[in-house]
């Protein structure tokens, strides 16, 4: 079994373009597709090793995260 999270930014009409995309690619017996809303002041916390060394900042995010 596989978890993975992506972290989705952008309007409704690009959401639901975004998930029917994944639903064509996944088999509804075995896969699971869940969306939620987050806040956007929620808490933000890492469980685990960090994905890029100490001191290497990934610009890819939105400046708020």
């Amino acid at each position: 079994m596989q978890y993975s999270v992506f972290l989705f930014s952008g309007d409704d009409r690009q959401l639901e373009h975004c998930m029917q995309g994944a639903i064509e690619l996944i088999d509804e017996k075995v896969d699971d597709l869940r969306v939620y809303p987050l806040p956007s002041r929620g808490l933000k916390a890492r469980i685990g090793q960090p994905a890029l060394p100490e001191g290497i900042q990934w610009s890819g995010l939105p400046t708020a995260w």
